[in-house]
């Protein structure tokens, strides 16, 4: 018999290698369509087995149709009593392309009406009752050719029977499996898939490894038919294979979901060859060797929901670079994939999820020398040639290590330097480093037994992998120069911007920690955002406010997370007023407060726009100390505008004058480095620029921030 199998676009290719596994000779006669003969034994063994495959069918008639006579003689006269039985249910469908006969309906009543005619000529008989087994027709018309086929199938291949609980936007069985075909994997790699949803990619690769046939578990249209009652699939479903141990790994954010994996992967019986577990991509690590990743990760339709995935993508390279000696399989559907990643597959191929259409990114890494690739995934001998010699994301050249050295080196330096001046100063954090070597364009802080590096963006020859392993062995130098553990070392970038931002948007109270200086306490975090909740370039300042704070009346303008509060309580203020807009830095500034044993009524805390507060407020209520330290970029409710220090400052100092005592002092201080103070402010203020005697010892940059002392005249 000619049969053939469909399957969906883009997996002709892995289809005809099952085929050829399986013993054949196919070819791949239209898209979506590989032909093979046989006979029964055949269909049986090809429904079990295929698993890129969405059915098989028999090739009954294929002749010219350009009309509904050419299309009714020529079924007509073929002999369908060969084929079905006198009772067979035979529903006709039909499709039509390029063809003159476009009434598909048409075509399927034309085909309908002959067969029965062919039938009733066969058996001798006047009425087909159609209460037998279903037989189902399918007539394709494509450039006037007709091809009549009969469906052995049923329901579509990728129907394998175990997946009983569904995660969102599953991914078919069939095309998992061909992605897995199409990858490097063998059994005795290691694989993991970061996104697991319900496990269908990793079930499929662990039948691949253990040899279950993908249709053992379910029925086919045909087993119903006269030809299959001598045939007996068992013969073609031999003993699992147990010889392997499989390292196969599926996580994934939603437990929901991984608790269907896990069912679906009982019920496929492959459970104890699958770990899944709940994490989240970004925590994606394995010390295993030469494995192979193969993902299916969350993708919109619509492009406003792509561009809500684009910070998932462009994290990739720094997640995928962990693997260094792995090679990673992607489907997406992502626009400009490789250019997010910054980096070009190995090779590509246009596959279909369903209707959507998609590219499946292959990232070939290093060949383990030690790997035979000799299991059904290895799939042809050319899809291994072109294994890249290097990582494909991440991998370190010999400068990389040089530059680690240097820092290393200059750690030690500083680390003798600091021997014993934080602890006689009561101070448990402080400036480490700070960009002192230009191509490592750190600053490293200490605060009590953490380590914490901001690097700031700065011209490199690193694509985002390479970059990615760069940043993580600086972490590891950090961690073996202070000999303490990588978890307490943490990384955070700092893009080019203008000044310190304030109102980011975050819990404050996660991952935080308490730290002290000069007998005060602090809850910092150091996890979530550049600024820690205390800025270390203050600390000189903060204990002038201290030092002047006894029986005044403070105020603290921009408060951030009250640091300058808490000092102002600590000298004995006989009130202090905390002023911030955001909610969350006063919620900070009050923890702060109360961790030092300062509350009460005395300590007043607003959520407001500096001047809006300013302006609303009594001026016959006079502040005898002030500290104004305004972000050089805040968002600002009063103007719904950028709040700009240098064109902003004079009308808020202006405003403030009016609410200060008389020999009131204002410490004012900027990190904006082109700041300068107008003019106007001399007429209201005596002014003294104490930049210098604020800067710390610890800090090499002199200019971190710029700090006047202003007396009310």
């Amino acid at each position: 018999m000619k049969l053939t199998a469909a399957c969906a676009f883009g997996l002709e290719k892995p289809l005809k290698w099952e085929l050829e596994k399986l013993g054949y000779q196919p070819k791949v006669s239209t898209p979506g369509r590989v032909a093979f003969d046989g006979g029964w034994d055949d269909v049986c063994k090809a429904n079990l087995w295929l698993r890129t495959a969405d059915r098989v069918l028999i090739e009954l008639q294929s002749f010219d149709a350009s009309n509904f006579d050419a299309l009714f003689e020529t079924v007509k006269a073929f002999d369908f009593k060969d084929w079905l039985p006198k009772d067979a249910s035979f529903p006709v469908t039909g499709r039509s392309r390029n063809s003159q006969l476009t009434s598909v309906p048409a075509v399927q009543r034309t085909v309908k009406k002959a067969i029965v005619e062919s039938l009733q000529a066969g058996y001798d008989t006047t009425t087909l009752p159609e209460t037998g087994p279903e037989f189902r027709i399918d007539v394709a018309l494509l450039n006037d050719i007709a091809t009549i086929t009969l469906d052995t199938t049923g329901a579509s291949l990728h129907k394998r029977g175990y997946r009983t609980a569904f995660g969102e936007a599953p991914i078919k069985e069939t095309l998992a499996a061909a992605m897995v075909m199409l990858s490097v994997w063998d059994p005795t790699r290691p694989l993991i898939d970061p996104f697991c949803g319900s496990g269908t990619i990793l079930i499929e690769a662990a039948m691949i490894a253990r040899g279950i046939a993908p249709g053992a578990s379910r029925a086919f249209l045909w087993d119903l038919w006269p030809q299959a009652e001598s045939i007996d699939r068992q013969t073609f479903l031999p003993t699992k294979n147990e010889s392997v141990e499989l390292q196969i790994l599926g996580t994934d954010v939603d437990e929901r979901v991984l608790k269907a994996a896990r069912r679906n992967a009982e019920t496929a019986g492959v459970a104890a060859d699958i770990h899944f577990q709940e994490k989240s991509f970004d925590e994606l690590r394995s010390k295993r060797k030469f494995g192979c990743l193969i993902t299916n990760p969350p993708y919109g339709e619509r492009m406003g929901e792509q561009r809500d995935l684009f910070p998932l993508y462009k994290s990739f390279p720094s997640v995928l670079q962990r693997l260094p000696t792995w090679s990673h399989f992607i489907i997406t559907n992502i626009p400009r994939f490789e250019a997010i990643l910054q980096k070009s597959a190995t090779r590509r191929r246009k596959l279909y999820n369903g209707r959507i259409e998609c590219m499946y990114y292959q990232f070939l890494g290093p060949r383990p020398d030690s790997v035979a690739h000799q299991d059904e995934a290895d799939v042809a001998t050319e899809e291994h040639e072109q294994i890249q010699p290097q990582p494909v994301f991440g991998g370190l050249k010999d400068k990389d290590q040089e530059q680690a050295t240097l820092l290393a080196a200059r750690l030690k330096k500083r680390a003798r330097h600091f021997r014993r001046w934080p602890a006689k100063k009561g101070i448990s954090c402080f400036r480490l480093y700070e960009r002192d070597i230009p191509e490592l364009p750190f600053v490293i802080d200490r605060y009590e037994d953490f380590y914490h590096l901001t690097e700031y963006e700065r011209p490199h020859d690193r694509d985002p992998g390479r970059h990615a392993a760069w940043l993580e062995l600086m972490k590891k130098t950090v961690a073996k120069t202070f000999d303490t553990p990588i978890q307490k070392v943490v990384m955070k970038t700092r893009l080019r911007q203008a000044g310190r931002s304030q109102h980011e948007k975050v819990d404050q109270s996660r991952d935080r920690m308490t730290v002290g200086e000069q007998g005060l306490k602090f809850y910092v975090n150091l996890k979530d955002y550049v600024d820690t909740g205390l800025f270390l370039d203050h600390r000189h300042t903060r204990q002038m406010v201290r030092d002047e704070s006894t029986e005044k009346h403070f105020l603290n303008l921009f408060a951030y997370t009250g640091s300058f509060s808490v000092y102002a309580a600590a000298g004995a203020a006989a009130s202090t007023t905390t002023v911030d807009w955001s909610n969350t830095y006063l919620d900070w500034a009050r923890d702060n407060m109360q961790l030092n044993g300062f509350e009460g009524i005395h300590h007043n805390f607003v959520r407001a726009d500096a001047l809006t507060f300013l302006q609303n407020r009594n001026s016959e209520q006079k502040f005898d100390l002030a500290v104004v330290d305004p972000p050089t970029f805040s968002n600002s409710k009063r103007t719904d505008k950028v709040w700009d220090v240098q064109t902003s400052h004079f009308e808020l100092l202006a405003e403030l004058a009016e609410h200060i005592s008389e020999s009131g002092v204002v410490y004012f201080s900027t990190n904006f480095r082109k700041f300068k103070l107008d003019d106007g402010v001399g007429r209201l203020f005596d002014v003294r620029d104490i930049s210098k005697q604020t800067v710390p010892e610890d800090f090499r940059n002199k200019r971190i921030h710029q700090c006047f002392k202003l007396k009310r005249k």
